[in-house]
């Protein structure tokens, strides 16, 4: 991953510029990673991949993160 660091605005960014596709996009294989991680429609493709993903997936690492993964 990546780290942009606007200092104009003093904004921070975090990307993956190697996998940098517009949204919403549908991927033609399976993104890679642990399936604990994978929003429902990454699992079954049945959706689009859009913001509401990236959300899932931050929430994911956070939930992850403070130890609730243990539970």
């Amino acid at each position: 991953g990546s780290i942009l660091y606007n200092f104009d605005t003093d904004t921070l960014k975090i990307c993956d510029i190697d996998f940098y596709e517009k949204m919403p996009c549908r991927p033609a294989q399976p993104p890679w990673g642990s399936p604990r991680y994978l929003s429902p429609e990454e699992h079954d493709g049945t959706g689009p991949l859009d913001h509401r993903t990236n959300v899932f997936r931050m929430g994911a690492c956070a939930f992850g993160l403070i130890g609730g993964e243990l539970d």
